[in-house]
């Protein structure tokens, strides 16, 4: 995985901004993690995940959240 250096916030101002990562990460995924390089998101992929988030304050790319699990997955 390439990774980049940290990116300036819309929200806060502070370069901490990272790629985030998802699915089974692997040794090198971790130790990029642990260098502060890239976040890691998870092994469960949903619709509308942010592709970056600060890890100064709360922001991230991925914009309105759904209120619950049928919003997020569309069922009545």
């Amino acid at each position: 995985m390439r990774t980049r250096k940290p990116t300036k916030c819309p929200q806060c101002g502070n370069k901490t901004v990272l790629p985030i990562a998802y699915g089974m990460p692997d040794p090198e995924l971790w130790e990029e993690s642990e260098r502060g390089r890239v976040l890691i998101g998870g092994c469960i992929i949903t619709p509308n995940q942010p592709n970056k988030a600060c890890t100064s304050c709360d922001w991230d790319d991925a914009g309105p959240r759904p209120d619950s699990d049928e919003d997020l997955w569309g069922v009545d």
